[in-house]
Protein backbone atom coordinates (compact mmCIF):
# COMPACT_ATOMS: atom_id res chain seq x y z
CA UNK A 1 0.00 0.00 0.00
CA UNK A 2 2.88 2.18 1.01
CA UNK A 3 4.49 1.58 -2.48
CA UNK A 4 1.02 3.96 -4.48
CA UNK A 5 1.47 7.69 -4.07
CA UNK A 6 -2.05 7.90 -3.49
CA UNK A 7 -2.64 6.29 -0.50
CA UNK A 8 1.11 7.89 1.25
CA UNK A 9 -0.36 11.52 -0.03
CA UNK A 10 -3.54 10.58 1.73
CA UNK A 11 -1.48 9.42 4.86
CA UNK A 12 0.37 13.21 4.75
CA UNK A 13 -2.80 15.02 4.53
CA UNK A 14 -4.14 13.45 7.08
CA UNK A 15 -1.46 13.92 9.35
CA UNK A 16 -0.74 17.43 7.75
CA UNK A 17 -4.58 18.08 8.63
CA UNK A 18 -3.86 17.09 12.38
CA UNK A 19 -0.84 18.69 13.12
CA UNK A 20 -1.95 22.28 11.25
CA UNK A 21 -5.50 22.81 11.69
CA UNK A 22 -5.05 26.28 10.39
CA UNK A 23 -5.39 24.82 6.95
CA UNK A 24 -7.60 21.78 7.94
CA UNK A 25 -10.19 22.37 5.59
CA UNK A 26 -8.64 23.03 2.73
CA UNK A 27 -6.22 20.19 3.29
CA UNK A 28 -8.93 17.78 3.96
CA UNK A 29 -10.96 19.38 0.34
CA UNK A 30 -7.16 18.40 -1.28
CA UNK A 31 -7.70 14.88 -0.21
CA UNK A 32 -10.99 14.61 -1.28
CA UNK A 33 -10.27 15.95 -4.50
CA UNK A 34 -7.76 13.67 -4.94
CA UNK A 35 -9.19 10.58 -4.21
CA UNK A 36 -11.81 11.69 -7.00
CA UNK A 37 -9.03 12.22 -8.98
CA UNK A 38 -7.27 8.83 -8.26
CA UNK A 39 -10.61 6.75 -8.91
CA UNK A 40 -11.84 4.55 -11.62
CA UNK A 41 -15.25 6.23 -12.14
CA UNK A 42 -16.07 8.25 -15.17
CA UNK A 43 -15.62 12.08 -15.24
CA UNK A 44 -19.67 12.59 -15.06
CA UNK A 45 -19.71 10.39 -11.71
CA UNK A 46 -16.88 11.88 -10.61
CA UNK A 47 -18.59 15.43 -10.64
CA UNK A 48 -21.87 14.18 -8.99
CA UNK A 49 -20.21 12.55 -6.20
CA UNK A 50 -18.05 15.32 -5.49
CA UNK A 51 -20.78 18.12 -6.33
CA UNK A 52 -22.75 15.96 -4.05
CA UNK A 53 -19.92 16.10 -1.12
CA UNK A 54 -19.49 19.49 -1.11
CA UNK A 55 -23.94 20.29 -1.03
CA UNK A 56 -23.58 18.29 1.90
CA UNK A 57 -20.59 19.52 4.08
CA UNK A 58 -21.82 22.61 3.05
CA UNK A 59 -25.49 22.29 4.60
CA UNK A 60 -23.61 20.94 7.31
CA UNK A 61 -21.58 23.41 7.90
CA UNK A 62 -24.32 25.87 7.69
CA UNK A 63 -26.00 23.51 10.44
CA UNK A 64 -23.21 23.44 13.00
CA UNK A 65 -22.57 27.46 12.51
CA UNK A 66 -26.78 28.09 13.68
CA UNK A 67 -26.39 25.69 16.25
CA UNK A 68 -23.39 27.06 17.89
CA UNK A 69 -24.53 31.10 17.27
CA UNK A 70 -28.14 30.21 18.78
CA UNK A 71 -26.44 28.30 22.14
CA UNK A 72 -24.07 30.98 22.49
CA UNK A 73 -26.67 34.21 21.84
CA UNK A 74 -29.68 32.58 23.87
CA UNK A 75 -26.99 31.68 26.65
CA UNK A 76 -26.98 35.12 27.75
CA UNK A 77 -30.46 35.91 28.00
CA UNK A 78 -30.32 32.87 30.51
CA UNK A 79 -28.08 33.66 32.42
CA UNK A 80 -28.77 34.99 36.13
CA UNK A 81 -27.29 38.19 37.67
CA UNK A 82 -23.81 37.93 38.60
CA UNK A 83 -19.72 37.81 37.56
CA UNK A 84 -18.76 34.27 36.64
CA UNK A 85 -15.78 32.84 35.11
CA UNK A 86 -14.78 30.49 32.80
CA UNK A 87 -11.76 28.39 31.28
CA UNK A 88 -11.56 26.80 27.43
CA UNK A 89 -8.71 25.85 25.40
CA UNK A 90 -7.00 28.38 23.23
CA UNK A 91 -3.81 27.68 20.82
CA UNK A 92 -1.32 27.85 23.56
CA UNK A 93 -3.21 26.75 26.42
CA UNK A 94 -5.92 27.54 28.54
CA UNK A 95 -7.29 31.08 28.37
CA UNK A 96 -9.85 32.24 31.51
CA UNK A 97 -12.43 35.18 31.68
CA UNK A 98 -14.47 36.91 33.80
CA UNK A 99 -18.02 37.63 32.41
CA UNK A 100 -20.53 39.88 34.47
CA UNK A 101 -23.94 39.66 33.28
CA UNK A 102 -27.40 42.36 34.58
CA UNK A 103 -30.79 42.02 33.37
CA UNK A 104 -29.68 40.00 30.23
CA UNK A 105 -27.19 42.16 29.02
CA UNK A 106 -23.07 41.87 29.40
CA UNK A 107 -21.57 44.62 31.70
CA UNK A 108 -17.72 43.48 30.78
CA UNK A 109 -15.99 40.92 29.64
CA UNK A 110 -12.24 40.33 30.60
CA UNK A 111 -9.26 38.11 30.10
CA UNK A 112 -7.69 37.12 33.03
CA UNK A 113 -4.77 34.77 31.82
CA UNK A 114 -3.73 33.18 29.33
CA UNK A 115 -0.25 31.71 27.33
CA UNK A 116 -1.36 33.22 23.41
CA UNK A 117 1.48 34.31 21.48
CA UNK A 118 1.42 38.23 21.64
CA UNK A 119 3.90 38.56 19.00
CA UNK A 120 1.58 37.94 16.31
CA UNK A 121 -0.48 41.14 15.81
CA UNK A 122 -4.11 38.76 14.83
CA UNK A 123 -3.23 37.68 18.45
CA UNK A 124 -2.87 40.78 19.67
CA UNK A 125 -6.07 41.79 18.29
CA UNK A 126 -8.21 39.12 19.29
CA UNK A 127 -7.13 39.52 22.75
CA UNK A 128 -7.72 43.18 23.19
CA UNK A 129 -11.27 43.59 20.47
CA UNK A 130 -12.96 40.14 21.17
CA UNK A 131 -14.24 41.20 24.70
CA UNK A 132 -15.16 44.45 23.20
CA UNK A 133 -17.30 42.97 20.92
CA UNK A 134 -18.94 40.31 22.99
CA UNK A 135 -20.21 43.32 25.91
CA UNK A 136 -21.39 45.57 22.30
CA UNK A 137 -23.20 42.60 20.66
CA UNK A 138 -24.33 40.90 24.10
CA UNK A 139 -23.80 37.87 22.18
CA UNK A 140 -20.79 35.22 22.47
CA UNK A 141 -21.51 34.80 18.84
CA UNK A 142 -19.10 37.22 17.81
CA UNK A 143 -16.92 36.85 14.41
CA UNK A 144 -13.33 35.71 15.34
CA UNK A 145 -10.20 37.49 14.17
CA UNK A 146 -8.71 36.17 10.67
CA UNK A 147 -5.65 34.93 12.13
CA UNK A 148 -6.16 33.93 15.41
CA UNK A 149 -9.49 31.93 14.80
CA UNK A 150 -8.00 29.23 17.61
CA UNK A 151 -7.47 32.32 20.49
CA UNK A 152 -10.80 33.82 19.40
CA UNK A 153 -12.84 30.52 19.96
CA UNK A 154 -10.89 30.02 23.02
CA UNK A 155 -12.06 33.35 24.38
CA UNK A 156 -16.09 32.51 23.38
CA UNK A 157 -15.93 29.05 24.56
CA UNK A 158 -14.26 30.12 27.84
CA UNK A 159 -17.05 32.94 28.35
CA UNK A 160 -19.67 30.40 27.27
CA UNK A 161 -18.01 27.93 29.98
CA UNK A 162 -18.33 30.65 32.28
CA UNK A 163 -22.12 30.94 32.00
CA UNK A 164 -23.10 27.13 31.30
CA UNK A 165 -21.66 26.38 34.89
CA UNK A 166 -24.40 28.18 36.41
CA UNK A 167 -27.21 26.78 35.00
CA UNK A 168 -28.91 23.07 34.99
CA UNK A 169 -29.84 23.20 31.75
CA UNK A 170 -27.71 25.66 29.43
CA UNK A 171 -28.18 25.60 25.64
CA UNK A 172 -25.92 22.86 24.33
CA UNK A 173 -23.30 23.17 21.46
CA UNK A 174 -23.64 19.77 19.71
CA UNK A 175 -21.02 17.74 19.61
CA UNK A 176 -21.80 16.60 15.87
CA UNK A 177 -21.52 20.79 15.63
CA UNK A 178 -18.05 20.70 17.48
CA UNK A 179 -16.75 18.03 14.91
CA UNK A 180 -18.22 19.21 11.58
CA UNK A 181 -16.56 22.86 12.40
CA UNK A 182 -13.23 20.91 14.01
CA UNK A 183 -13.04 19.15 10.76
CA UNK A 184 -13.64 22.14 8.56
CA UNK A 185 -11.90 24.82 10.33
CA UNK A 186 -9.49 26.60 8.09
CA UNK A 187 -7.83 30.35 8.49
CA UNK A 188 -7.67 31.90 5.47
CA UNK A 189 -5.28 34.13 5.88
CA UNK A 190 -2.21 35.28 3.54
CA UNK A 191 0.39 33.19 6.45
CA UNK A 192 -1.77 30.17 6.29
CA UNK A 193 -1.45 29.91 2.29
CA UNK A 194 1.79 30.65 2.31
CA UNK A 195 2.77 27.95 5.32
CA UNK A 196 0.53 25.18 3.41
CA UNK A 197 2.62 26.20 0.63
CA UNK A 198 6.06 25.53 1.97
CA UNK A 199 4.40 21.98 3.75
CA UNK A 200 2.75 20.63 0.98
CA UNK A 201 6.12 21.49 -1.68
CA UNK A 202 8.03 19.22 1.20
CA UNK A 203 5.96 16.80 1.15
CA UNK A 204 6.09 15.92 -2.61
CA UNK A 205 9.42 16.20 -2.57
CA UNK A 206 10.00 13.74 0.47
CA UNK A 207 7.46 11.54 -1.38
CA UNK A 208 9.32 11.28 -4.67
CA UNK A 209 12.27 10.34 -3.02
CA UNK A 210 10.39 7.61 -0.71
CA UNK A 211 8.90 6.57 -4.20
CA UNK A 212 12.13 5.39 -6.15
CA UNK A 213 13.17 3.74 -2.49
CA UNK A 214 10.26 1.92 -1.97
CA UNK A 215 10.01 0.41 -5.42
CA UNK A 216 12.53 -2.23 -6.24
CA UNK A 217 15.13 -1.77 -8.23
CA UNK A 218 14.31 1.82 -9.07
CA UNK A 219 16.34 3.48 -6.37
CA UNK A 220 18.90 4.46 -8.30
CA UNK A 221 17.06 6.94 -10.41
CA UNK A 222 17.48 8.85 -7.44
CA UNK A 223 21.40 9.54 -8.70
CA UNK A 224 20.30 11.00 -12.30
CA UNK A 225 21.73 14.39 -12.65
CA UNK A 226 20.17 15.27 -15.98
CA UNK A 227 23.39 15.46 -17.75
CA UNK A 228 21.92 14.48 -20.58
CA UNK A 229 25.07 12.81 -21.40
CA UNK A 230 23.09 9.64 -22.39
CA UNK A 231 20.83 11.30 -24.92
CA UNK A 232 24.32 12.39 -26.56
CA UNK A 233 25.39 8.55 -27.05
CA UNK A 234 21.78 7.26 -27.61
CA UNK A 235 20.98 6.29 -31.40
CA UNK A 236 17.56 7.02 -31.45
CA UNK A 237 17.63 10.12 -28.87
CA UNK A 238 14.78 12.12 -29.23
CA UNK A 239 11.45 10.17 -29.71
CA UNK A 240 7.82 12.03 -30.33
CA UNK A 241 9.21 15.36 -31.40
CA UNK A 242 11.36 16.35 -28.31
CA UNK A 243 11.62 14.03 -25.42
CA UNK A 244 15.10 12.88 -24.31
CA UNK A 245 14.82 9.16 -24.61
CA UNK A 246 17.18 7.85 -22.11
CA UNK A 247 16.50 10.50 -19.54
CA UNK A 248 13.13 10.82 -19.50
CA UNK A 249 13.25 6.79 -19.02
CA UNK A 250 14.69 7.46 -15.41
CA UNK A 251 13.15 11.07 -14.70
CA UNK A 252 9.69 9.58 -15.31
CA UNK A 253 10.74 6.27 -13.17
CA UNK A 254 11.33 8.74 -10.45
CA UNK A 255 8.54 10.34 -10.46
CA UNK A 256 6.20 7.13 -10.22
CA UNK A 257 4.55 7.62 -13.71
CA UNK A 258 5.51 4.17 -15.03
CA UNK A 259 2.91 4.10 -18.09
CA UNK A 260 4.39 6.88 -19.22
CA UNK A 261 8.06 4.63 -18.82
CA UNK A 262 6.30 1.65 -20.43
CA UNK A 263 5.00 4.06 -23.41
CA UNK A 264 9.08 5.44 -23.88
CA UNK A 265 10.61 2.41 -23.22
CA UNK A 266 9.06 0.95 -27.05
CA UNK A 267 11.38 3.56 -29.24
CA UNK A 268 14.70 1.82 -27.00
CA UNK A 269 17.10 -0.33 -28.73
CA UNK A 270 19.03 -1.91 -25.95
CA UNK A 271 22.42 -1.13 -26.92
CA UNK A 272 23.32 -0.13 -23.22
CA UNK A 273 25.49 2.57 -24.92
CA UNK A 274 23.72 4.83 -22.39
CA UNK A 275 24.92 3.10 -19.46
CA UNK A 276 28.40 3.11 -20.69
CA UNK A 277 28.28 7.08 -21.01
CA UNK A 278 26.47 7.85 -17.41
CA UNK A 279 28.61 9.54 -15.16
CA UNK A 280 26.73 8.22 -12.35
CA UNK A 281 26.91 4.71 -13.78
CA UNK A 282 23.10 4.29 -14.12
CA UNK A 283 21.29 2.18 -16.87
CA UNK A 284 18.18 3.38 -17.79
CA UNK A 285 16.98 0.19 -19.77
CA UNK A 286 17.28 -1.60 -16.36
CA UNK A 287 15.51 0.93 -14.66
CA UNK A 288 12.72 1.51 -17.03
CA UNK A 289 11.99 -2.91 -16.68
CA UNK A 290 12.13 -2.90 -12.91
CA UNK A 291 9.54 0.08 -13.24
CA UNK A 292 7.66 -1.62 -15.80
CA UNK A 293 7.44 -4.73 -13.70
CA UNK A 294 6.69 -2.62 -11.33
CA UNK A 295 3.73 -1.15 -12.79
CA UNK A 296 2.09 -5.30 -14.25
CA UNK A 297 2.76 -6.07 -10.58
CA UNK A 298 0.20 -3.33 -9.67
CA UNK A 299 -1.91 -4.24 -12.47
CA UNK A 300 -2.04 -8.27 -11.65
CA UNK A 301 -2.50 -7.18 -7.76
CA UNK A 302 -5.34 -5.52 -8.85
CA UNK A 303 -6.60 -8.04 -10.92
CA UNK A 304 -5.56 -10.78 -9.24
CA UNK A 305 -3.66 -12.60 -11.84
CA UNK A 306 0.17 -12.98 -11.86
CA UNK A 307 2.31 -10.39 -13.59
CA UNK A 308 4.55 -10.73 -16.72
CA UNK A 309 7.92 -11.20 -15.77
CA UNK A 310 10.25 -8.34 -17.96
CA UNK A 311 13.35 -9.14 -19.41
CA UNK A 312 15.89 -5.70 -19.64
Amino acid sequence: MLKRRPFRLLIAGVLLALLFPQARGITLALIGVGALCYGSLRPRAKLAIGGGAVLIVAIAVVCARWNVHSAMTKIVARAADGTYTGQAEGKHGPIDVDIEVRAGRIQSVAITRHDENTKLEPVVSALAELPGRIRTGNSLAVDAVTGATETSDGIRMAAYNALAATMPDPPRVRWISRAVLFLTHADLGRETFFQLAIVVTVILFVDFVVQAVLVTNTGQALNCMNCQACVGVCPVRHVEGDVPLPMQLVTQTRLGNYKRVEELAQYCVGCGLCAAKCPNGISPLNIAGSAIEAKRRREAEDIGTQPQEVVP
